[in-house]
Order: structure tokens, then C-alpha cells, then sequence
């Protein structure tokens, strides 16, 4: 009995130890025995216990932890959750609340998504329209009537082919049946480099096309026609060098350093107090002359460009103002006449359109002479040469061919100066040089036969003459204008 027994084992036997001593040898070795044996299971029981209780104690820190960084977690999904809702928000609030019409289609041609500027032009309902082909419910036929196959829809062709289709001539038609006519813009969705679907911008402009055609009724019954369609095309012209000015400042504009400039002045305001400091210790504070100094670089070149774009635009609109005055002055009394320098007039024309022809990768080369001057009007001569060399831009864009020049010559010729204009476009049939002149023959499926015709009479008015040569398709084009030279006097 000198094992080491448990507690509780030795306070039972203090009990027991006087009536042991009337135990026999054999009755003791039982009770040791059994005694060693119980002892065994209470230090089992304890160890057992104080195991149990350490793993728990353990278990329970663990837990808290676990429980802890779910809580954190929970919090941060809660805030990103607050986030995305409101970005969410403030989108719909945006798309439901501009004026034009937006949708979106899968690359099924399903609508997901329509905003209540689409629904309330249309007619439609939202359940009417998600989920289902949108050409079929309001795109479905042509403004002559005639059926619209989905296959020929530039809507669905911004899926096939990732180009955006902005189209102006097409209708689409309201629940009760009747059409308005419209103005949209068909632009490719990606996600990871592939396109998921397209994103449809329209508006009506059934008010535009009321304009244009009270505008053309007005022009015919006051017999003047021709003079506003002339007006209506060159000033087009112009509008659209423009357009291009517009959207280089527009892009300058966007991408402008102002906001990092206001962002690096709230934090000179912050540091106001201690400006020295600042500028000595702290890291941002360090680096910042040197970022206002970058930031003012790029400030003053889009100054620049924005005071060059600007001095262009005010080129453009004094043209306009010229063409109408011109036209005007033509109704009543005639042509006004100057002296005209050519290489002055050509350089005018192609500053107009060089943006857009930049845009598009077309190469102009110049072979100018000094030619001396024509009698001529100079705002109509400019239109002339607006009209050939938006005609030879389209032309090299239509036939996909690299690379796209334009040649631009001017020479002395005697008792005339000529001017040449020749693109590497698509070219011209042999049958339809000849008509190529005539008022309303065009060979564009939107052109309107006017621009060609105009500039024929124009150079004729002046005395002038003008042809066009191309070796067929594909084989580009050249026009060619010869004027009078005006004859300087010799002194004796």
C-alpha cells in the first residue's frame, strides 16, 4: 500500500484503517488490490477531465477567433454590399433618367435590360420587351414598309463584327402600330475580350425631320431649291469638320488634368497651416513642385490644342456665314468676284478636313506650285474643293484598301491654273464618268447626287472647267479643275 494513491482513495482509508487490523494477511492483499485498482480509475477520471477541460478552453479561443474574423468579414461584405447598391443606384437613377432611349441585347438579340425612355417613346411595356427579339417587336420593317430581316440589322451587326453602327435613316415602330423616325447607335459590349452583347442609344427625330422636310417644301415653293439644297450640303460639309473639332476638344476635355490638379490644391489646403513643413517632410509634400510643374506642362498643351481647335472652329462658322451670305447675295444680284491665291484656297480646304482624314488613316501629299491668282468667289471655290476631297475620304474608306492617299497638285498652265485631286479609292466606271456630273445621279446608297453637280456649276460660273479620269475599280480616281489665270499687266 505505498503506491501513490488518489485523494480521495486516501481519506476512504483513514476511515477503513482501524478495522483492517481484524483482516487476515489474504483478505488484505484482496483489499490492496482492489484499492490500487480503484485509485488507477479516479487518477484516470482526472486526467481524463483536466484533458477535456484544456481542449475545451482551447476549442472556445479558437472559436472567438473564427467567429471574430467571420463578424470583420461580415462588416466588409456589409460596406461593399453598401457600395455596389449605391453605384447600382446611381446608374439606374442615370439610365432612367436621360432622354434617349437605351437597351440592351445579348448575342441572341434578346433584350436584358430597357429604360423608361425607350418604353414610353415605344409604347411598350417592360414585360413586353426583356427577353424577347427586339428587331421583331419594333424593328421589324422598313420605313417604306417593306420587311426589315434581322441578318441586314446593323443593331445585331455590332455583335457580329465589334463595331459600333450609328444609322439616321430607319424607323422604329411604336405598340399602336404607327412608326417615328429615328437616330440610334449600336455599340459592342465586351467582358474579358469578348463581346457579350450590344448597347442601343436612340432618339426620335421625328422634330428634325419635320424641319428638314418644311425646310425643303419652303425652298421649292419659293423656286430656290437648288440654292438650299446647296446651302444645306456645303454648310453639311463644314459641319461636319466640325463635328471632328468638337470631338477633339470634347476628348481633350474629358482626359484634362484639372481634376488632379484640384485634388493636389485640397491637399495644399489641408497642409496650410503648416506649408513648410510639408513641403520639407512629408513625402507627398516633396514630390508635389515637381507635379505641379508636370501638371502645368500639360495644362498649357491642351490650352494649345483647345486655343488651335477653337481658331479652326471660328474658320468654320465664318464659312457658314459666307455660304449663306453668298447665296443670299447670289439671289439678288449676283456673284461677288476677288482675286483668289489657289495655294492659299487648297491649304484652306484641307485644314477643314484634315482631322477627319487623319481619323480615318488617309495620308495627304502636296504638290503645290505658285500658280499666281484666279478671278473667283473663294468661299464657293473652297466648297468645291470640300466637296472633292469628302468624296475621294469616302471612297478610300469604302473599299478597304491600304494605303489611302490623297494627292493634292497645283501647276501654271499657261492661260489656265489647274488644280488635281486624286485618291487611290475605289474608283469609277467608265459608263458613269459621264454622268457623273448630272444633278441627282449618285452612285452612294445614301448620296444624293447634289455634290458633284454643285461643283460643275460652280467652276463653270467662274469660267472654269473641271473632269474626272479613273482606269475603273479599284484603280482610285483623279478630278481636275482648270481656271482662267488672271492676266498681269506689263508695265512699259
Amino acid at each position: 500500500m505505498s503506491e501513490k494513491r488518489h485523494k480521495l482513495v486516501e481519506r476512504q482509508l483513514k476511515i477503513l484503517l482501524p478495522m483492517m487490523s481484524y483482516l487476515t494477511q489474504s483478505d488484505l492483499d484482496i483489499l490492496n488490490h482492489f484499492i490500487s485498482e480503484v485509485s488507477a480509475a479516479y487518477i484516470g477520471f482526472d486526467d481524463d477531465r483536466e484533458l477535456l477541460e484544456r481542449s475545451s478552453a482551447l476549442s472556445s479561443t479558437e472559436l472567438y477567433n473564427v467567429n471574430k474574423d467571420i463578424r470583420e468579414q461580415n462588416i466588409k461584405l456589409q460596406e461593399v454590399q453598401k457600395v455596389a447598391e449605391k453605384l447600382r443606384y446611381e446608374k439606374e437613377l442615370i439610365l432612367n433618367s436621360v432622354g434617349e432611349g437605351i437597351y440592351r441585347i445579348d448575342l441572341d438579340g434578346k433584350t436584358t435590360f430597357i429604360n423608361p425612355a425607350a418604353l414610353q417613346m415605344t409604347g411598350w411595356e417592360a414585360s413586353e420587351i426583356i427577353g424577347k427579339y427586339q428587331h421583331l417587336i419594333f424593328h421589324h420593317t422598313r420605313a417604306d414598309g417593306t420587311n426589315y430581316p434581322s441578318k441586314d440589322c446593323p443593331i445585331y451587326a455590332a455583335v457580329q463584327d465589334g463595331s459600333v453602327h450609328r444609322v439616321d435613316t430607319e424607323v422604329f415602330w411604336r405598340k399602336d402600330g404607327t412608326s417615328f423616325p429615328v437616330d440610334y447607335t449600336s455599340t459592342p459590349i465586351y467582358e474579358n475580350g469578348k463581346i457579350v452583347g450590344a448597347v442601343v442609344v436612340f432618339k426620335d427625330i421625328s422634330k428634325r425631320k419635320q424641319i428638314e422636310n418644311e425646310l425643303r417644301d419652303a425652298a421649292h415653293q419659293a423656286g430656290m431649291a437648288e440654292i438650299a439644297t446647296g446651302i444645306l450640303h456645303n454648310v453639311g460639309n463644314i459641319l461636319n469638320s466640325v463635328n471632328v473639332g468638337m470631338e477633339t476638344m470634347q476628348r481633350v476635355i474629358s482626359h484634362s488634368e484639372r481634376g488632379n490638379l484640384i485634388k493636389a490644391n485640397n491637399l495644399l489646403k489641408q497642409h496650410q497651416d503648416n506649408i513648410g513643413e510639408f513641403f520639407l517632410n512629408d513625402p507627398k509634400g516633396k514630390i508635389l513642385p515637381k507635379y505641379y510643374i508636370q501638371v502645368g506642362e500639360a495644362i498649357y498643351s491642351e490650352y494649345e490644342l483647345l486655343h488651335s481647335e477653337v481658331n479652326e472652329l471660328q474658320k468654320r462658322i465664318q464659312l457658314i456665314k459666307d455660304v449663306i451670305n453668298s447665296q443670299q447675295a447670289h439671289a439678288k444680284c449676283g456673284e461677288f468676284k476677288e482675286e483668289v491665291f489657289i495655294t492659299e484656297v487648297i491649304e484652306s480646304a484641307i485644314a477643314m478636313q484634315i482631322n477627319s482624314l487623319t481619323k480615318h488613316d488617309i495620308k495627304v501629299e502636296k504638290k503645290l506650285s505658285d500658280t499666281g491668282v484666279t478671278i473667283a468667289q473663294k468661299t464657293k471655290l473652297i466648297h468645291v474643293l470640300l466637296n472633292l476631297i469628302k468624296n475621294a475620304k469616302e471612297a478610300m474608306i469604302s473599299n478597304g484598301i491600304d494605303p489611302k492617299i490623297l494627292t493634292i497638285e497645283s501647276a501654271d498652265e499657261g492661260q489656265n491654273i489647274s488644280i488635281k485631286l486624286t485618291d487611290t479609292g475605289e474608283g469609277i466606271k467608265k459608263e458613269n464618268q459621264e454622268k457623273i456630273f448630272n444633278h441627282g445621279y449618285t452612285t452612294k446608297a445614301s448620296g444624293h447626287g447634289f455634290g458633284l453637280h454643285f461643283c460643275a456649276n460652280s467652276i463653270t460660273e467662274m469660267g472654269g472647267k473641271i473632269f474626272v479620269k479613273s482606269d475603273g475599280l479599284g484603280k482610285g480616281t483623279t478630278f481636275t479643275i482648270l481656271l482662267p489665270k488672271k492676266e498681269i499687266s506689263k508695265v512699259a
